[in-house]
């Protein structure tokens, strides 16, 4: 039997089982469908050499094999070794696909069975041999050895060499987009982003509906994943309200921003500078002193990091205070999801790594925290803050986030606030602490926010009480405010126009919303200016910045 009709009969007869046991084995979707790509490559491999006499008992053989394979590379995942370069493949694969016009039609298949490479064997072939990146730079990228990317690239060249030089762009059958994917509203206790997050798949069909409505044919040639794979995907996302259906065209309901759209609104940023951003860095720099002697812990810091602490609260109060950010962040229009809840999806289109200063990568907001007083959440007024956090740069990471923000908590989000206040008294004492107490103290050392020298502990964020917080706003941060009102408006008609010519159709309730995130978005434009402009300082390591923009209110 031809090799092609052999393997596309076995494909057709047992893909479907492959996925659903690889699925039960790992226990895992992103991890079953690896483990089943990687069951087919192989019997695809084996059928373009010899025909397949009994294809039941080899496919399950083949799966075994595969599951064994999977289970030691994952034994072995943290352990990568170097080995010699000798190891390389220097062959001339130009050469070997001319010479070779007999595996024309095994190249088709070869071309589909490129996905079934592993992770770090697509992502290396594509910036190698692709963009171009020497095996030092894809090393630092993939963030390994170069001896590992050598490994892989002569591993991934055995088994593709024929299809490698085929592959003359990096579409979402090599590398498929990824999402960040939050909401903004009340989510309820069950959210479908969750579902929506956890499947690559429903990511990618959302991201390829994005700015044109597709067929499911047109998803089946862009993905390179079969028709009864979406089928079922496609109708969650519709059911789900994440997806629209008409005259069999797909498309998304939601805006997807990616790195297109920061760069032009940082570019709008940019070129309002000495209106906008710049009066902002001029004002708090003119005013240092007046902001050092309200007297706050950290107030005696230099200006380059003090400065973290001193932005992040200002966009905290522009948020609240601004009367036009006010109005465009209101949900009172939103309707109910098919999950209860009442919520705008959020999406943002980022690389897999984050560069250095490019801060939209990382935005985790600037989460804060209030009292409750009888049940109820205080109205907006100081005094009742417990602490804000800004995550940009690399620190927005959840590895490196304080474990103050953690909402999930609010027994231990108090133990730390209790216990973040007390270490800048002048008589306090690890030794006098409960023990759980004693371990918080500890974890917080560990992880960068509080110095330890000797008996003495110094926390490296800022501590204001309510009094001195009160003095920064309505001293310092009001008469900016007023003083940015006009060109905030003249920005918020010029971001709004934007957003109606680049983003699909939505309602106006995401238009606003968006309006706000971007009108938002002058502080990550102020903070990414003062970098460059070396008035901030920037941090080489992430466990280094997390603790730049914690604020605690005591």
């Amino acid at each position: 039997m031809e090799a092609q009709a052999q393997y596309e009969q076995i494909a057709n007869e047992y893909s479907l089982k492959i996925l659903s046991w690889a699925v039960r084995k790992t226990g895992s979707r992103g991890d079953g469908e690896d483990l089943a790509q990687e069951v087919m490559l192989q019997v695809c491999m084996a059928a373009s050499k010899e025909e397949i006499e009994r294809p039941g008992h080899f496919v399950w053989k083949v799966a075994h094999y595969c599951w064994c394979n999977f289970m030691r590379a994952e034994a072995k995942r943290k352990r990568l070794v170097g080995l010699s370069d000798a190891l390389r493949d220097d062959s001339d694969f130009v050469a070997d696909f001319i010479a070779d016009e007999t595996h024309q039609q095994a190249l088709a298949v070869m071309r589909r069975e490129i996905t079934r490479l592993s992770f770090l064997q697509r992502e290396a072939m594509i910036l190698h041999y692709l963009e171009g990146h020497p095996v030092a730079e894809t090393a630092e990228l993939l963030q390994t050895t170069e001896s590992a990317v050598a490994w892989h690239l002569f591993d991934a060249r055995k088994k593709v060499r024929k299809e490698l030089e085929t592959m003359n762009e990096t579409t979402y059958t090599y590398r498929p987009g990824r999402l960040r994917v939050g909401c903004n509203g009340d989510p309820g206790p069950d959210p479908d982003t969750r579902r929506f997050a956890d499947s690559l798949i429903r990511q990618n069909l959302c991201l390829l509906c994005n700015r044109e409505a597709k067929t499911l044919d047109e998803l089946t040639a862009a993905t390179g994943i079969p028709k009864p794979y979406l089928e079922f995907d496609l109708g969650w996302l519709v059911e789900r309200e994440f997806l629209s259906l008409k005259a069999k065209r797909y498309e998304t309901l939601f805006p997807i921003i990616g790195r297109d759209h920061f760069e032009e609104l940082c570019n709008l940023y940019r070129a309002t500078r000495s209106e906008y951003t710049d009066k902002i860095l001029d004002w708090f720099w003119s005013h240092e002193q007046e902001i050092r002697d309200i007297g706050f812990y950290g107030s005696d810091w230099p200006m380059e990091r003090l400065a973290w602490a001193i932005i992040t609260l200002f966009i905290r109060f522009m948020s609240q205070e601004n009367p036009l950010m006010y109005k465009f962040k209101q949900r009172g229009q939103m309707p109910i999801r098919p999950d209860g809840g009442r919520y705008l999806v959020m999406a943002g289109d980022w690389p897999a790594k984050n560069e250095v200063m490019l801060p939209w990568i990382g935005i985790c907001c600037d989460l804060g925290s209030s009292r409750r007083e009888n049940g109820l959440v205080c109205p907006t007024g100081f005094g009742i803050e417990r602490f804000f956090w800004l995550g940009v740069y690399g620190f927005a990471d959840k590895e490196y986030h304080p474990d103050i923000i953690d909402r999930d908590d609010p027994a231990r989000q108090a133990a730390l606030h209790r216990l973040y206040c007390s270490v800048i008294n002048p008589s306090f004492s690890a030794d006098a602490l409960p023990q759980a107490e004693k371990e918080l103290l500890a974890e917080a050392v560990a992880d960068g926010l509080i110095e330890r020298d000797g008996e003495s502990y110094q926390p490296r964020f800022v501590i204001f009480t309510r009094e001195q917080l009160a003095r920064l706003r309505q001293g310092i941060f009001q008469p900016l405010l007023e003083q940015l009102m006009p060109k905030t408006e003249e920005l918020a008609n010029a971001i709004m126009k934007m957003h109606r010519t680049s983003m699909p159709k939505i309602p106006q309730y995401y238009l606003d919303y968006y309006t706000y995130i971007d009108l938002w978005d002058f502080g990550i434009c102020t903070i990414k200016f003062a970098v460059e402009d070396g008035r901030l300082w920037l941090p080489e390591a992430p466990t280094q910045g997390a603790p730049l923009t914690l604020v605690v209110v005591r």
